[in-house]
């Protein structure tokens, strides 16, 4: 249970650092998998790592409005 709850978070972060690279559907939709797979696993992280990409949505409408 401890390697899959590690490979979870490692999802998370990978995913969400590729997303703040690249801000496509398709990184988002990889990343709300892996987000999925912590929800299952039941992870406190899982919401940071979804409040942190919804920061970076927010900064990118922010920049565009400027």
């Amino acid at each position: 249970m401890v390697r899959e709850r590690e490979t979870a978070l490692m999802l998370m972060d990978l995913w969400a650092f590729a997303y703040a690279q690249d801000p496509c559907k398709k990184t988002k939709n990889e990343f709300e998998t892996a987000c999925r797979l912590g929800d299952a696993l039941a992870l406190p992280e899982v919401q940071v790592f979804r409040e942190l990409v919804s920061g970076l949505d927010q900064d990118r409408i922010k920049t565009r409005e400027v």
